[in-house]
């Protein structure tokens, strides 16, 4: 009976919702990154050395993976790779779409060869677009120091401090939604 409910919960929890697209970046890595970046990550599961990065982890019929989650240790290189320190990244690509998860554009970011390193228009226009309403989910446009946040050790405390609309509480639940991730066998000991 218990197996049961919780593959039901599985289930629900899996359900497609048509306003939430399956990826919002990808990574295309040096050859052998991946590996490097996540040694438990199945290596040339994906087509090359790109990975999509989504709010869940999505694979095909055979298993190979086809998203990776947000949370997954490779998937820290989307939020912290830079010109200067680029984690085995070659180019990072964030997807835009429409409130109904239609895809509006996107943008690449290089971090080799020529150019300047700074925020790309797309990035830079999500962040400063206003607010209104529910909190927005900001997962697809964490920056670099509020990851650091997100993923700090569990037995690590934090205090966030800033102004009103900086991301305090945002960075905070997405700090619970990565340590319920990362931690649950831990966490679900007691």
């Amino acid at each position: 009976l218990f197996l049961r409910q919780a593959r039901e919960r599985r289930a629900l929890a899996l359900v497609d919702l048509p306003e939430v697209p399956l990826f919002f970046g990808r990574l295309t890595f040096e050859p052998g990154a991946i590996r490097a970046a996540d040694p438990h990550h199945p290596a040339g599961a994906t087509s090359g050395d790109r990975l999509y990065i989504g709010r869940r982890h999505v694979h095909d019929g055979a298993g190979r993976p086809m998203v990776i989650d947000w949370r997954a240790p490779v998937s820290a290189a989307f939020y912290r790779a830079t010109r200067d320190d680029r984690h085995g990244v070659l180019a990072r690509r964030r997807y835009g779409f429409s409130a109904a998860a239609e895809l509006t554009g996107y943008e690449d970011e290089p971090l080799t060869g020529p150019g300047d390193g700074r925020t790309g228009d797309y990035l830079a226009a999500e962040i400063e677009r206003p607010r209104s309403g529910p909190m927005r989910d900001i997962v697809a446009t964490i920056q670099p120091e509020q990851d650091e946040l997100v993923r700090a050790p569990l037995d690590t405390t934090l205090c966030v401090q800033g102004a009103p609309g900086t991301g305090k509480t945002a960075v905070g639940l997405h700090r619970i939604a990565y340590l319920l991730y990362s931690e649950r066998e831990r966490l679900s000991r007691g």
